[in-house]
């Protein structure tokens, strides 16, 4: 029987892992209101918001 190619030193001996999954928040809506518009809108003093004529 013909011997065994040489093994190669690079190989790994770990199987391919699938690749991780890109974090997920468990709650979407938390990670939207911290997206920078809204975020920076609710944030905005009531005074603030009455001055401009917004909701009140």
């Amino acid at each position: 029987m013909p011997t065994a190619a040489p093994r190669d030193p690079r190989a790994t001996s770990t199987p391919a892992t699938p690749a991780p999954v890109p974090f997920r928040p468990a709650y979407p809506e938390i990670e939207l209101a911290f997206h920078e518009p809204f975020f920076f809108t609710a944030r905005r003093p009531a005074a603030s918001v009455q001055a401009q004529g917004g909701a009140r």
